[in-house]
This record gives structure tokens, C-alpha cells and sequence, in this order.
């Protein structure tokens, strides 16, 4: 369990900086987190809040602290996973010289605030040694990130005309659709199991 969750935690990491909209010039093409930098400055581009893009880094260094609060590695080791997982939430930190004058930057208010709330989550779940945490924790943090496929979904269409050309999912929008997928065969696969496994007791 502890091998799938480090497992979608790095698909989507890996999902969230490859290429999202993918356009035939290179430099035009944008990753996930590229995506939540452009529309910070493009607010309204598409309608839709740029926050949700930083959803894949967050829940990836989430995931990360959950894998180690399954193990029964010693605490220091599972204490350094959950660090790492906090450093790969940090993504969704605004640039230091935002940070610097936050108070008065509304625009990146939501993002520090739910950045360190998701980074003291990671240090909190890697700590704790294996409370009743069940799978679907882990599955629906990782359903969260249909959000941001939908939302480019929408935005799709606005940048094309931005462009004045065709942007096309790129290969981390692909990736992290086949990422959830994996955890909802997964998540389906072990009720199912479950099912069977229970079934025989009852007769």
C-alpha cells in the first residue's frame, strides 16, 4: 500500500510539471504549474481560479505524508517523507517577493494559506503512526485533481484564441488522467475484493 500511494504521489508530481497545454512551439507550451502562474496574471482567462492548478503538487506531497503514516518505519524515516512531501506542496507557494508583502497581495492569499496548511498536514501525517486512515482518504485526495483536467478542459479554448492556434492536451494532463484512473481501478478493485472476502463469512 505504502509502494502505491509514494507510486500516484509521484504521477502526479511528474503530471504536474510536464506539459498540460501543448502547443507546437516550445515555448508556448505550458506545464500544470505554468498554468497557475499564467492565469494568476490572466485572472479571468477561461474563467477558472488559478489555484486549483497547484491541486496536483498538493495532494502528491499529502500522498506522500499518507504513505508514510501506513508504514512502520521508525519515525525519523517516516518524519523525512512527510518533509519531502511538504517541500513538494511548497510548489504552491507564491514567489518569494510576494511573500514578503502578502498582507497586502490578496491574489496569493488563498495560495500561502492553503500551501501551509497542506505543508504542516504533511510533518502532522507523517508523524502519527498509522492511525485508522482507510484507503479512500488517499483516493479521494487524489480524486481532487479532476478539478484542475476539468478546468483546462474549459480554458482550452480561451488560450487557443490567445495563441490564435490550437493547443492540445499535453502529456501531463494524460498523465494525471491515467493517474486517478489507476487509483479508481484500485480503490474499486480492493470493495470488490473486500466483498468477496466477506461474503463467505456471512454464509
Amino acid at each position: 500500500m505504502r509502494k502505491f500511494w509514494l507510486l500516484i504521489a509521484a504521477g502526479l508530481l511528474a503530471g504536474h510539471v510536464l506539459p498540460w497545454a501543448q502547443h507546437n512551439t516550445a515555448a508556448l507550451t505550458l506545464s500544470g504549474h505554468d498554468l497557475a502562474i499564467f492565469l494568476n496574471d490572466t485572472p479571468y482567462a477561461g474563467g477558472f481560479a488559478n489555484e486549483w492548478f497547484y491541486v496536483p503538487a498538493w495532494v502528491a506531497g499529502l500522498l506522500m505524508a499518507f504513505a508514510a503514516n501506513q508504514s512502520d518505519r521508525p519515525l525519523w524515516q517516516r518524519l523525512a517523507l512527510g518533509v519531502l512531501g511538504a517541500c513538494v506542496a511548497s510548489l504552491g507557494l507564491p514567489p518569494y517577493e510576494k511573500l514578503r508583502d502578502i498582507l497586502h497581495q490578496p491574489d496569493y492569499q488563498v495560495r500561502f494559506a492553503v500551501s501551509a496548511l497542506v505543508m504542516l498536514d504533511c510533518l502532522v501525517m507523517a508523524a502519527l503512526r498509522r492511525p485508522k486512515f482507510p484507503s479512500a482518504y488517499g483516493a479521494a485526495l487524489a480524486g481532487l485533481n479532476v478539478i484542475p483536467l476539468y478546468g483546462f478542459s474549459l480554458m482550452r479554448w480561451p488560450i487557443s484564441q490567445l495563441y490564435g492556434n490550437d493547443v492540445n492536451f499535453g502529456l501531463g494532463w494524460w498523465l494525471t488522467l491515467f493517474t486517478i484512473a489507476l487509483v479508481i481501478v484500485f480503490f474499486v478493485y480492493g470493495l470488490v475484493r473486500a466483498r468477496n472476502l466477506r461474503a463467505p463469512a456471512q454464509t
